[in-house]
């Protein structure tokens, strides 16, 4: 069973005490079914905790705050979708905001891609584009990203919503 996070990396830190109460262990020991690398062939394991070790027990991290972001923005987009992509919820909308919705959702991932390219031509002149971030970190791309008027797309999205619940009734 691989639901949860609290072996894959929300608490990626030795978790585990032992009878004098220091830590020794990791949380995925615990789930050796559920851990990728339990054999030490696979390492599968994601290593980057959203959770950090407080005196009373588990924080936050940048890393969670970042992840329930992202989670909301899917969760919009996703409730926009599925009123474009309804006929009937669709011609609730009238075509004229439908355009303009799906347009603002286009540029977003243009804007998602580029923020993770490199924004440059790698060795021997080639070009991998917008997929270079699967093989060299996109750098430049976030740098460029962070000035690129990112939270003013994120008002966008969550009024798109918003209006989008509005002239639909949905929820």
């Amino acid at each position: 069973d691989q639901r949860g996070m609290g072996r894959i990396g929300a608490d990626y830190w030795r978790v585990i005490k032992d009878k004098r109460g220091r830590r020794r262990g990791w949380a995925h020991q615990l789930f050796r079914e559920g851990n990728w690398g339990w054999r030490g062939s696979m390492n599968l394991n994601l290593c980057n905790p959203v959770l950090a070790p407080g005196p009373d027990g588990p924080m936050a991290t940048n890393r969670l705050v970042a992840l329930h972001e992202g989670i909301q923005e899917c969760e919009a987009r996703i409730f926009i979708e599925r009123a474009l992509t309804n006929p009937r919820l669709k011609r609730g909308l009238g075509a004229a905001f439908a355009k303009q919705t799906q347009g603002m959702l286009d540029e977003r991932l243009l804007y998602m891609f580029k923020g993770m390219d490199s924004l440059q031509f790698l060795r021997g002149g080639s070009w991998r584009g917008m997929g270079s971030f699967r093989f060299s970190p996109g750098v430049a791309g976030h740098a460029w990203f962070l000035s690129s008027g990112w939270r003013a797309r994120h008002a966008k999205l969550y009024a798109a919503a918003a209006e989008v619940a509005r002239k639909t009734g949905q929820r």
